[in-house]
């Protein structure tokens, strides 16, 4: 759920992102370079990355990587992972941990505590009801 949370804000604030990345490209073509010599090259790689910027505001590249990226992994990852956990393979358990903890890699930094802790008190508030809930059927 909160990845999917996830994509669903990053596919809404697709223009803010762009924003960002408009910006990010800005400043990289206003700094010199520290060795004189590879300023051509600089230069150059900055035209680059604000023609690839432009090319994505144009095509919505963003927009159609994430949308992409969430069908495939809800669609892909966690199909697979009920597919294995039914059975019986424990080691699954352990990927989907690693990936749902992955996603704090790229977030900034409140953000990132914010998905562990919610992603910790998550799993386990659930799996206390699941267990709870077991205990009220017997």
């Amino acid at each position: 759920m909160l990845q999917a949370f996830t994509f669903l804000y990053c596919g809404f604030n697709v223009e803010k992102i762009n924003r960002g990345l408009d910006q990010a490209v800005v400043n990289l073509s206003r700094r010199a370079t520290a060795v004189p010599v590879l300023e051509a090259v600089y230069q150059a790689a900055a035209r680059q990355l604000a023609r690839m910027q432009q090319l994505n505001r144009e095509h919505k590249w963003l927009l159609h990587g994430i949308l992409m990226g969430g069908l495939l992994h809800v669609g892909l990852c966690y199909s697979l992972y009920i597919h294995f956990l039914r059975m019986g393979y424990t080691w699954t358990k352990i990927c989907l941990h690693a990936n749902n903890m992955s996603v704090a890699l790229p977030l900034p930094s409140p953000a990132n505590l914010l998905w562990l802790l919610s992603y910790i008190i998550g799993t386990r508030v659930y799996k206390h009801y699941c267990v709870a809930s077991g205990f009220r059927e017997t």
